[in-house]
């Protein structure tokens, strides 16, 4: 619905109130230092092979793309994969049994870089994915292409566009030369834009859920009409 009418996702953090508003800010000065490179935490699909959203002639649909980057990163030896789905011997484990929310946080505390494309791309569409990369401190691998309105609200050079690479190998070769300047350069931005949205009032959040709620009327409105 919300690729079509825009009437679910009104801003980049329609959902996201309950995690800004019990959070502290994320420290600038936090030891990045982590053990091991990098991680996707992300179901199988069958490889997006079936998976098509065709929006102007175009497919938004992002879970082919992102399950051959991260099966190119596991088959050479770059990447770890979690998630449900995977060919066997592939994915290190379902993770998603009993407390989710602490499991991922465990994981994503031991990686430097974290592929969390979205399922699509659609108008403020940004769920939960590259929130939970930067607030446990992991530096997001992201897809900001074809007007992603992710721009909206982080600067250039924060997280890693992979729309600026043309292969998996491109990228995978990029991470192995960052620097750590680089890299910390790049995840304080992303720190930045997450504590932006803790100091925001809670008219800002009131506001969200009136335009939310607002647009979903007028989308009914319109269905009934026509």
């Amino acid at each position: 619905m919300n690729v079509y009418t825009k009437s679910v996702f009104v801003n980049q953090v329609t959902y996201q109130k309950k995690r800004f508003k019990s959070n502290s800010p994320l420290s600038l000065e936090v030891n990045y230092k982590k053990d091991k490179q990098c991680v996707a935490l992300m179901s199988f699909y069958n490889g997006g092979r079936n998976s098509k959203l065709i929006v102007n002639s175009n497919n938004v649909d992002l879970i082919k793309l992102r399950s051959e980057i991260a099966l190119y990163g596991y088959k050479y030896g770059f990447l770890d994969i979690y998630g449900k789905g995977w060919p066997q011997g592939i994915s290190k484990e379902d993770s998603r049994n009993n407390n989710w929310v602490e499991r991922k946080k465990e994981i994503l505390g031991k990686y430097r870089f974290n592929l969390c494309f979205e399922n699509t791309i659609a108008e403020n569409y940004i769920t939960e994915k590259i929130w939970d990369s930067i607030e446990n401190y992991c530096l997001p691998i992201y897809f900001g292409g074809m007007g992603h309105s992710i721009y909206k609200i982080f600067p250039k050079n924060g997280f890693i566009d992979y729309a600026e690479f043309k292969t998996p190998k491109e990228l995978f070769d990029y991470i192995a030369q960052i620097s750590e300047v680089e890299y910390n350069e790049r995840l304080q931005k992303c720190i930045a834009v997450y504590n932006s949205f803790i100091a925001k009032p809670e008219s800002f959040w009131i506001d969200t859920k009136k335009q939310q709620l607002d647009k979903i009327i007028e989308t009914c409105e319109n269905m009934m009409s026509n």
